[in-house]
């Protein structure tokens, strides 16, 4: 039943994005070559691969382990127990495995033998890890709500969101990842941004919400402000970012953006917003058609209002997970590749293991300043630094 319940989450692991107009499609495959790059910013390719595949060292796993989140001492992770499912750790310097948090399997919700705050079906949709190392707590989400469990296991499970997210279904943007701010947790549900308190007060409040028939595909939190794809502009052809105070507010454009763009993938470096677009646009002639298509790739946006500057062809949307330190960002292309990009504008391949003998396979991504991860099957690999 175990396996069962696993493979049923698996299903359910990877990230939806929401549609855009019907007036664009998603291309087909990320760039290639040396690009001269688009407003001003120049773009270039180091294809020579940091690392090789063999390079890898294993640092963490279980039984079905998923969803890897780290702070600066720790790797967390769900898998099995000898229970259930759990939230466990293992040092990072080196040590054995501890359990956070552990939850009864499937038999003992239907047996009554619990009460836990997390129902039976939870074991089919527990995902979403993340932690920093601005509290005690490593936060996830169960299948009626997100929750949080102290780091040395010494507090019982908190509610973080209240139940009534979980009538909104799973997250349907940003790689399917919330978010921790400097004091609150943001994840996104139909269109809508969700804030919640890192102290488990047990709400979600509806920070920002799309206007009918639009949707949300990303959103990005800095020290100051959200940032979230806004809706298509027909008149204008494109699409803009709007920034607004953490705690909600009236939002209000960021950066000039350009025709033919329509941001996807948002990720804050330092003071820097880096995004993604891959669309093609029809723009009532062949050349301007054309322009726009060139245009498709990795931006940055440095200010309030200024124009977006192309640092990379390789399109973060083309991949099953970014992720950033606090110099470039990573996104896997494929699931043999991960390439970096820095906001000067150098594409680096980190490594591919296109023809690995033992057929690796990246099947999610999480990167800090200490190394760069990925899942293979069910354990964690790092490519160090």
């Amino acid at each position: 039943m175990r396996r069962l319940a696993m493979a049923v989450f698996s299903m359910c692991f990877a990230a939806c994005s929401g549609g855009h107009e019907s007036s664009h499609a998603a291309v087909g495959g990320a760039g290639g070559g040396t690009s001269s790059g688009g407003s001003g910013a120049g773009a270039s390719v180091q294809s020579q691969a940091l690392f090789a595949c063999s390079d890898r060292t294993l640092v963490a796993g279980s039984d079905f382990a998923h969803d890897l989140a780290t702070d600066s001492l720790n790797y967390y992770w769900l898998g099995f127990g000898d229970t259930g499912i759990a939230v466990l750790k293992k040092p990072k310097r080196g040590g054995d495995v501890a359990v956070v948090a552990e939850f009864p399997d499937y038999f003992s919700f239907i047996l009554g033998d619990t009460t836990l705050p997390v129902s039976g079906d939870a074991q089919f949709y527990m995902d979403d890890t993340v932690v920093d190392d601005a509290d005690d707590y490593v936060y996830f989400s169960g299948d009626t709500q997100i929750w949080r469990a102290k780091k040395d296991g010494s507090e019982p499970v908190q509610a973080v969101s209240g139940g009534d997210l979980n009538e909104l279904g799973p997250a349907t943007c940003n790689f399917a990842r919330s978010v921790l701010g400097p004091d609150a947790l943001y994840t996104c549900r139909q269109g809508r941004l969700f804030r919640m308190d890192r102290a488990a007060g047990g709400k979600a409040v509806a920070v920002y919400s799309a206007p009918d028939g639009g949707s949300i595909d990303a959103f990005a939190v800095s020290k100051s402000q959200l940032f979230v794809n806004g809706s298509f502009d027909k008149a204008r052809h494109l699409s803009p970012i709007l920034a607004l105070p953490l705690a909600g507010g009236t939002p209000s454009e960021y950066g000039a953006m350009v025709a033919g763009l329509v941001p996807d993938a948002l990720v804050v470096l330092g003071d820097t917003l880096i995004f993604d677009s891959l669309v093609v646009l029809d723009g009532g002639d062949l050349a301007t058609t054309s322009e726009w298509a060139k245009r498709q790739g990795t931006y940055k946006v440095t200010a309030a209002q200024a124009a977006p500057q192309k640092i990379s062809d390789s399109n973060l949307e083309l991949v099953r997970g970014v992720g950033h330190d606090s110099k470039f960002v990573y996104a896997m292309v494929g699931d043999q590749k991960i390439v970096r990009i820095s906001p000067d504008g150098v594409t680096t391949t980190y490594v591919d293991c296109t023809g690995s003998p033992d057929d690796v396979r990246f099947q999610e991504l999480v990167v800090d300043d200490d190394g760069v991860y990925f899942r293979d099957e069910d354990n964690f690999y790092r490519f160090g630094k």
